[in-house]
């Protein structure tokens, strides 16, 4: 690796291509927000190392890049490992040889002791030679009476699945797409917390506990997704809106 860190490394490999942010995440299919953090050496914005380093893996890939020489030297420096490869992970079982067979005249011995056995058996219980004997009681005892069926055991009913965890504040995510977009946003408390011009392939963050408020200058040249949910552009080009937002949001309100 040369002296540029990796997140310098992606974003001039990809501004050698003149590809925007919004390009890359269209093709590689991995989120503006998380293109843009790895290119600025931000590694942490999801949990779990490994899944990280395949998303890295992705992006340096669609770049150009000598794919294995990033990884390893994300690897040096974030101490992050790939799986154990599955043919370690399953060991080869122990040959075991062919078994031993028995001698003949040992399985004919026991044979033959297991008939004498029988035999005495059925002459200890047998009736005796002489006529008039007493009956011999029946070698086979009668069957008890059946008692009354017993009632099934009742089946447990599963527990109800637990209900899905409700969604906790707002968060809305604005990129721009075209061009350029003048964008106004507001939270809660009705004090705007960015007022200004982003443009292509930016991105805009905005979290509150109930509501955020946001005024797009451009509205075909952005694309807005809430609490994760991608919903397009709010309008055409050179639009301006007003638009309202809450955790249950699935379209646009304006106000």
């Amino acid at each position: 690796m040369s002296r540029h860190t990796i997140g310098q490394l992606l974003s001039e490999s990809r501004e050698a291509l003149r590809a925007s942010l919004y390009q890359a995440s269209q093709d590689t299919k991995i989120r503006v927000d998380f293109l843009e953090s790895m290119e600025n050496d931000d590694f942490e914005f999801v949990s779990g190392g490994l899944y990280v380093r395949g998303m890295l893996r992705s992006y340096v890939r669609w770049l150009g890049l000598p794919e294995d020489r990033v990884i390893a030297e994300f690897d040096r420096l974030y101490n992050v490992r790939s799986e154990t490869p599955l043919s370690k992970m399953i060991s080869r079982p122990t040959d075991v040889g062919p078994k031993a067979r028995k001698p003949q005249w040992l399985i004919a011995a026991v044979s033959a002791a297991c008939l004498l056995l029988i035999f005495s058996i059925i002459g200890l219980i047998s009736p005796g030679d002489e006529v008039g004997g007493p009956p011999a009681e029946p070698l086979v005892a009668e069957a008890p009476q059946a008692s009354s069926p017993a009632a099934p055991a009742a089946v447990s009913e599963a527990p109800p699945a637990p209900a899905p965890d409700p969604v906790e504040g707002v968060n809305v995510s604005i990129t721009v797409v075209g061009e350029k977009s003048w964008l106004q946003a507001t939270s809660d408390d009705e004090e705007p917390v960015f007022t200004g011009t982003k443009f292509a392939g930016e991105a805009l963050d905005v979290s509150a506990d109930e509501v955020v408020k946001v005024v797009i200058g451009n509205a075909g040249a952005v694309r807005v997704a809430v609490n994760g949910r991608d919903l397009g552009p709010p309008g055409q080009d050179g639009a301006v809106g007003t638009f309202t937002f809450t955790p249950e949001s699935t379209n646009f309100v304006g106000g």
